[in-house]
């Protein structure tokens, strides 16, 4: 709440968070958890940023595991 949700700390605590629900196996709020943060990093830094390309790379890879696999090919 004090750095705001879109300081890279904040974005980067929802990331492992989605990492932590993917682990855990709930595959549909990692999901959205990975697609969140990878559009505010998209919003915040472009579509070229590291850190928008790791949040893309972790969506890809949830993606692939779920044989969602034209999905995760088209990031």
């Amino acid at each position: 709440r004090l750095l705001g949700p879109d300081h890279p700390d904040s974005l980067n605590s929802l990331k492992n968070l989605a990492v932590a629900l993917d682990n855990r196996g709930d595959y549909a709020q990692a999901l959205r958890g990975f697609e969140q943060v990878a559009a505010r990093y998209r919003e915040l830094y472009g579509p070229d940023h590291p850190e928008t390309l790791s949040a893309e790379g972790n969506r890809g890879h949830l993606l692939t595991r779920l044989s969602r696999l034209d999905e995760a090919e088209a990031l």
